[in-house]
């Protein structure tokens, strides 16, 4: 039966529910690109908690802080929790070698007879329809409204879901299964999919 762990520090911070916390470790575009492209069965990263399959593993990712409590988690019936094949989503493909960014900025190549040679480099006029895709945390209709049907970006958004593989790789997790599907990969649920916390007594470092 798989068993996952969380750490967490002593005093946790009280965030307001209506905050958009930007990313730390995924840039600004691939999270928005990520959030526009996710399958609606499977939850926002936005509003995950992350887990890990050992203490050790929990704690590193968390910063192996001395403040830090090590708990196993026990989840509510119906929990939905995935698993990516990377210790941490800043390592995905998606990212490095940066191949969603730049399959984007292929995607808003200028016009072959414009006189500019790539996106970036036209004024700032022209750059604005597709700017807001590098602003944090956009919402799901905010993008909707840039992608979808009308939308500015409309004429890239087929091609452009095709090249993002984060839903692709991430794997649901079966509970009642012997093993996770990755082994080591980074955990990551809807916050309150857990119903028990069991501390669990870690060695001092």
């Amino acid at each position: 039966m798989v068993t996952l762990y969380r750490a967490e520090p002593a005093q946790q911070k009280q965030y307001n529910p209506l905050d958009r916390r930007p990313p730390q470790n995924v840039p600004y575009v691939v999270d928005n690109l990520w959030e526009w492209a996710r399958p609606a069965n499977c939850p926002s990263r936005r509003g995950c908690e992350y887990a890990s399959p050992d203490p050790q593993s929990a704690r590193k990712s968390a910063g192996d802080k001395p403040d830090l409590q090590v708990f196993r988690l026990h989840f509510k019936p119906g929990a939905i929790a995935l698993q990516i094949a990377e210790p941490d989503a800043k390592e995905h493909r998606d990212i490095k070698p940066n191949q969603l960014r730049k399959t984007l900025f292929e995607l808003l190549k200028p016009h072959p007879n414009s006189p500019y040679p790539s996106w970036a480099s036209q004024p700032l006029p022209l750059k604005l329809a597709a700017a807001p895709l590098f602003l944090p945390v956009l919402s799901r209709e905010e993008l909707d409204a840039l992608l979808g049907a009308g939308g500015p970006l409309a004429n890239i958004a087929d091609q452009l879901r095709q090249q993002v593989g984060f839903w692709n790789s991430a794997k649901l997790i079966d509970f009642s299964a012997a093993a996770l599907p990755y082994g080591v990969g980074e955990v990551f649920f809807e916050a309150g999919s857990v119903e028990q916390k069991e501390l669990v007594e870690m060695p001092s470092t």
